[in-house]
């Protein structure tokens, strides 16, 4: 062979590994742009001034923004845009961002305006209602249903009419405030108040307390006067405890922010907030479901979008999806009509969910997950439906750095662990005014280390240790307070594995002397407790302790009894003396993230 033959059979070689090197590294990879506002499909979609209208993946999408993306491909939306649509993503290895583009976030919305809005003129164009002079009507999309219609009024949430009228009505089953019928069955309840509503109350809503400390939601079908009862979809298992919802008559629809739906007329009749015009109004109404669904794809990256007003899910993933990141999004304003996660995945493994801020979603779970190695780190929770938090199912997992607040719904938690987590650590989260800080059931090596547990009335942790016992548990350097006892365990079986040093408890009623103890501080002696040993201690005024307890700042003060009294001459408690507490809800760092 000749040199030149030689010279030239090499360069082909490199040659073709370059060409393999850049294929299987994504240096062809795109950069596609959507634009809802005026970008067009039939344009490149390759530049911010050829944009798509539709992002890829959007059922919507036509022309050339209908098109498969390859992995390593990038998805911008243009920031500050409301996005009308969802995405169905369509291959591996994707991202989709909502920073990328402009100084805002990208919003993706899942509600249309609602227009045409009437004043009542009388009191029987609203059916009686004698508030009609404040009432306006439209109409809605066939197949409205009231309790996820998720109407809006220039970004403040308007509410199902109820009655009687909820504290707060995002808590539409707080069940402090139902009333208590004479008698209930599966089908029908009986209570002399109903004759002031009557048949108003057909095709409306009862909202009825339930075994499994649930609250279930049936339609009302009919009324039978001379009796007081009201009949209904069947329900299991009802209690005497319930409300009525989504009526027109005046004891319902009372006030302002109220709304009904006749779902048969496809009529919604409000009583707009601060008694404003509504034809003078941005009202919106929610009209899409399950904004993104990753499938079965793996390698997906959702960073940076605001996620709003839709039903159900946010973002939901099949079974067996690898590597997901979720991170940098806020999703808020989303509603369910049962149990639905603002963010939820069958199953996944070496995921991310990151720097997420979930508030305000009604009915709702924050972050829901199955899998293996899965990290919720530095997420911010507040004021969602149901619990914050779960795992389900998890090994080697990590809930880290969260924050979590006035996540109050009911069968609600801060954070639960259950049906066979194992090897799952929580680390420096701080769980204030929701419910049960923790839970935790049929788990083994769990790891509770540096949190800041506060149940508000309720009992900071709880153990379901029951037909699937609970092992291998250790509770080191945290604060749970907020109750007399700081851990509810049933049955009281033994743990075995429980290990409980260098923590600030309320009482502990369930320290029976099984499990290993010590180095802890008490702020009260339970009933049933067992006495301490000669490392721990009872400080019952907590201004000993820490700086500001009654605003949950619990920076240590310098001559705190916990300095230095841990084990090896540790700190007890999370925060090390002379260091100050990590951002809460009264901190006036973040305080604008807590409505």
């Amino acid at each position: 062979m000749t040199e030149n033959n030689t010279t030239l059979g090499s360069a082909f070689i490199m040659l073709t590994i370059l060409v393999i090197f850049f294929m299987c590294s994504g240096a062809w990879a795109a950069t596609y742009y959507a634009d809802f506002k005026n970008g067009d499909d039939s344009h490149s979609g390759t530049s911010p001034v050829t944009a798509w209208k539709h992002a890829p993946g959007d059922p919507n999408a036509e022309g050339k923004a209908d098109v498969t993306l390859k992995d390593g491909d990038i998805v911008l939306f243009k920031g500050g845009v409301k996005y009308r649509g969802r995405i169905m993503i369509n291959s591996d290895g994707v991202t989709y961002k909502g920073n990328g583009w402009g100084t805002a976030k990208a919003i993706i919305d899942g509600s249309v305006p609602l227009t045409n809005w009437n004043r009542c003129s009388s009191a029987l164009e609203c059916s009686g209602n004698p508030n009609w002079q404040n009432i306006y009507y439209t109409t809605v999309l066939s197949g409205t249903k009231a309790l996820t219609s998720n109407l809006y009024q220039d970004d403040e949430m308007l509410y199902v009419a109820q009655y009687p009228n909820p504290v707060d009505p995002f808590f539409m089953d707080n069940r402090d405030y139902y009333l208590e019928a004479s008698s209930v069955s599966d089908t029908s309840l009986v209570d002399s108040r109903l004759s002031a509503i009557g048949n108003d109350l057909v095709g409306g809503y009862v909202f009825l307390s339930a075994s499994s400390n649930e609250v279930k939601f049936s339609k009302v079908t009919s009324f039978n006067a001379s009796e007081n009862r009201i009949f209904f979809d069947p329900i299991s298992s009802p209690k005497r405890k319930y409300a009525i919802s989504n009526s027109i008559n005046g004891m319902v629809l009372d006030k302002q922010g109220e709304y009904y739906v006749n779902e048969s007329t496809r009529r919604v009749y409000l009583w707009p907030l601060n008694d404003k015009d509504a034809t003078r109004c941005e009202i919106t109404i929610s009209v899409l479901s399950k904004t993104i669904n990753i499938g079965s794809h793996d390698k997906i990256t959702i960073d940076g979008l605001i996620l709003q007003k839709g039903l159900y899910n946010a973002i939901e993933a099949s079974y067996g999806t690898e590597e997901i990141t979720v991170k940098n999004c806020e999703i808020v304003k989303y509603r369910s009509d049962s149990i639905s996660n603002a963010v939820g995945f069958e199953t996944t493994t070496n995921s991310l969910f990151e720097k997420n801020y979930f508030h305000m979603n009604a009915r709702m779970r924050g972050l829901s997950t199955k899998g293996r190695n899965i990290k919720y780190v530095d997420n911010t929770v507040v004021k969602v439906g149901r619990t914050a938090m779960w795992f389900l199912g998890c090994t080697d997992c990590e809930i880290k750095d969260n924050y979590i607040y006035n996540c109050t719904g009911v069968h609600s938690n801060g954070i639960s662990c259950y049906s066979n987590c194992n090897n799952v650590s929580i680390t420096g989260n701080i769980v204030l005014q929701s419910n049960n800080s923790l839970t935790l059931q049929n788990v083994d090596g769990i790891t509770v280390s540096y949190n800041i547990f506060n149940g508000g009335g309720q009992y900071p942790m709880g153990i379901w240790n029951d037909s699937s016992p609970a092992s291998n548990i250790t509770l080191d350097h945290n604060i749970l307070l907020g109750y007399y006892s700081s851990i509810y365990r049933s049955p009281k079986k033994s743990i075995p594995g429980l290990v409980m040093k260098n923590n600030i408890f309320a009482g502990l009623t369930d320290r029976d002397g099984q499990g290993e103890y010590g180095y802890n501080i008490y702020t009260d002696i339970a009933g049933g407790q067992k006495s301490l040993n000669s490392t721990e201690m009872l400080i019952k005024d907590l201004s000993r302790l820490f700086l500001d307890p009654n605003n949950f700042d619990y920076t240590p003060k310098p001559d705190s009894p916990a300095c230095g009294a841990g084990e090896e001459g540790s700190d007890i408690g999370p925060i090390p003396c002379g260091d100050s507490a990590p951002d809460h809800p009264k901190n006036p760092k973040i305080i604008e993230v807590f409505p």
